[in-house]
């Protein structure tokens, strides 16, 4: 049997790689369709444990005109955990571009930050549901979208400092690659 040529191997490669590239867009929509999938499902949990909450477990501590934010809060911290949590899932399974695989205890570290974030939004919510008492439901649930969707920002900056880092708890962040 003979040889191919190389115009035949290099069209055979570029085959190859052609297919290569399909079944990894395919694979990528997949995984960004199930990403969103979650992460809905887990905003529409989140706001309904929150109106659960309102109704039953916080009806004395949260006013009547305070329970929109509640809802908001109960939004965000279920779409940011239900955002985080397969994506962590993804990289304990799957290697990223450079290969490298997120170790069992590093993912379990990541999904106890993420478990903290969403109890700090919903008690921001309940804190934010406060501002009830004072203003209007309308005016409250508009203040609750600023003040919970950027309440992470001190978190980020403590979580970005160096005495953050060097307490041991750094490793609830991913470590940064050097390139050069």
């Amino acid at each position: 049997m003979a040889n191919p040529s190389p115009a035949s191997r290099a069209q055979q490669a570029q085959q190859q790689r052609t297919q290569k590239s399909s079944l990894g867009k395919l694979g990528f929509t997949l995984s960004l369709l199930l990403v969103l999938a979650i992460m809905t499902a887990a905003a529409i949990g989140g706001m309904r444990v929150m109106v659960v909450g309102n109704t039953e477990l916080l009806s004395a501590v949260l006013p009547e005109d305070g329970r929109g934010a509640t809802v908001v809060g109960g939004l965000a911290f279920g779409a940011l955990a239900g955002m985080l949590v397969p994506v962590i899932l993804l990289s304990v399974v799957k290697p990223d571009a450079h290969g490298d695989r997120v170790s069992l205890q590093q993912g379990a570290w990541r999904l106890l930050g993420v478990a903290c974030i969403t109890i700090y939004l919903a008690a921001v919510s309940v804190l934010v549901a406060q501002l009830g008492w004072l203003l209007p439901e309308n005016v409250t649930t508009a203040l609750a979208v600023p003040l919970i969707g950027l309440s992470w920002l001190p978190a980020a900056v403590l979580a970005s400092s160096d005495r953050f880092k060097a307490s041991g708890l750094g490793r609830l962040l991913p470590k940064s690659r050097k390139t050069g």
